[in-house]
């Protein structure tokens, strides 16, 4: 098992897995008052599903230990962790074998420096990111004195094409990104080619084509 940042095609590893992750997954609840009933609560849509943690980025007094995978200097990747925390940056969290690969932004980082093997001991939190789409519509009015009137023409959409050859450095997250304008798909696009790819949606290899979901 890997936990992992991903963005855009590059990856960073955290290098000790921590002992548990705690995922909060639950409906929104709207509290309407009846007078005859009191207080009612109704489930609404879902809120936004948290995952945190806490861990430890190793110094390199442990960098040869069987437990630490991928090592990375620690001052550098609690640079990242706090320039991602600061600037909201969406990022991909990825966890091999769980099925968790969902976009997020760190919602809260708090780093400490303790003991003489140049550790430094992190909580972290990671919010999901939804895309909120906003239809607008724009109306067109006219003068009662005109006596012309103007045609809008637009041109037929491109077809997306309905398959896809993977190449080197691509994702499902990046290959949903480019044709349906979202990382997030990637479940849908996964669904659809699970018989291909496999197991592990993080293993696909170049030359694998792929079909595209319909309406991307």
């Amino acid at each position: 098992m890997d936990f992992c940042l991903a963005q855009g095609s590059t990856r960073y590893y955290f290098p000790m897995n921590p002992e548990q992750i705690q995922v909060q997954i639950g409906p929104k609840v709207e509290t309407h008052t009846i007078i005859s009933l009191g207080d009612v609560s109704a489930p609404r849509g879902r809120q936004l599903r948290v995952y945190s943690w806490q861990g430890i980025l190793p110094g390199a007094g442990r960098k040869n230990q069987p437990y630490v995978k991928h090592w990375t200097d620690p001052q550098t990747f609690h640079g990242l962790l706090r320039d991602w925390a600061n600037s909201g940056t969406s990022l991909q969290l990825i966890i091999t074998g769980t099925g968790i690969n969902i976009t997020v932004f760190i919602s809260q980082y708090t780093p400490s420096w303790s003991g003489g093997m140049g550790d430094i001991s992190y909580s972290i939190e990671f919010t999901e990111r939804r895309q909120i789409i906003v239809n607008t519509s724009s109306s067109s009015s006219s003068s009662t004195t005109s006596s012309t009137s103007s045609k809008t023409t637009s041109r037929p959409k491109p077809q997306t094409p309905q398959t896809y050859t993977v190449v080197k450095g691509d994702t499902l997250w990046t290959i949903a990104k480019k044709f349906s304008g979202s990382g997030a798909n990637e479940n849908d696009l996964y669904a659809l080619n699970k018989s291909v790819i496999g197991a592990d949606p993080d293993l696909i290899k170049p030359g694998m084509v792929l079909r595209l979901p319909a309406g991307w």
